[in-house]
Parts: structure tokens; C-alpha cells; sequence
């Protein structure tokens, strides 16, 4: 939970669930943590401390089912998870979990408008293969409509 852009707003949207009465449980890859949680979030982390890529995201599918199972044995099942960051949207795009949400904040257009064409297929292609068949969360039209033109 450094002090970033998705890091910020999902902290403030947890914060604003456990308001209204839900509980909230933040999964991250590592321990690292700069902002503070308000009452009432829990932090678990997967300890994982180097950069998951999207090439080597499916060795770590066992490791965060695993923790998804012992959160659910200790306490209610999860009505629904939301991914918000792209490296663990990289490791749930394996899981086939209607509860798996992919939260996009960044479309990621300009770069992709300055690949060639090769790069471009490539682009497409991933994106496809991490969102085919999932739930999506697009945190505007522009993306939503980026992602919708990528699949």
C-alpha cells in the first residue's frame, strides 16, 4: 500500500465500504505499507517482494488461492474480490472465480498507439487473454471502451 493513484483510491473506496457496513480485507503482494488503514480493513500480504510479470504471474495462482481459502476458512465467504492493481489482475486473469473482479485504471492507450503493428497484435492479444470470459470494472468510459476495441 504505497502512496499512489490505485493504492489511494482503493484504500478510500475500502474505507467508504466498512462505512456503510460491509467488511473489507485488502490482499496485497507484499508488506509494504505507507498509508495508513482505518479501523476495521485487515491487510494480509502474499509476500511476494519482487515484480510479478505477466509472463511469470501463473506461478504464483497456488499461492494466492491458498491465501483466498484460509481468509474464507476463518471467517464468511467473500461475496465479491476486486483486483485493482495490474500485477495481481496479471495472477487472478488464471483463476475462473465469478467473485474475481478486474479493476482497470489505466487503459494504457498512448502506449499502446505508439507500438507497431506487431507489438499492437501482441498487446491485444494479452489484454484479451487476461480479461476473455471475467468480470471488469473500467474506472471510466474511455477505458472501458479501450479495453471493449482490444477484445
Amino acid at each position: 500500500m504505497k502512496i499512489e493513484g490505485v493504492q489511494v483510491v482503493t484504500l478510500r473506496l475500502a474505507e467508504t465500504l466498512v462505512k456503510m457496513g460491509h467488511q473489507c480485507e485488502l490482499i496485497t503482494l507484499n508488506r509494504a505499507q505507507e498509508l495508513e488503514l482505518a479501523s476495521g480493513i485487515l491487510h494480509h500480504s502474499l509476500d511476494i517482494e519482487k515484480r510479478v510479470s505477466f509472463k511469470k504471474s501463473k506461478q504464483y495462482v497456488e499461492q494466492f488461492l491458498s491465501c483466498l481459502n484460509k481468509l474464507e476458512h476463518n471467517s464468511d465467504p467473500f461475496d465479491a474480490i476486486f483486483s485493482v492493481h495490474g500485477e495481481t489482475n496479471d495472477i487472478i486473469s488464471y483463476i475462473d472465480n465469478p467473485k474475481l473482479i478486474h479493476c482497470i485504471h489505466n487503459s494504457d492507450e498512448y502506449t499502446y498507439n505508439n507500438k507497431n503493428w506487431f507489438n499492437k497484435i501482441k498487446f491485444k492479444r494479452k489484454l484479451s487473454t487476461k480479461i476473455k470470459n471475467k468480470h471488469v470494472v473500467c474506472v471510466s468510459n474511455g477505458i472501458r471502451d479501450f479495453c471493449k476495441s482490444k477484445d
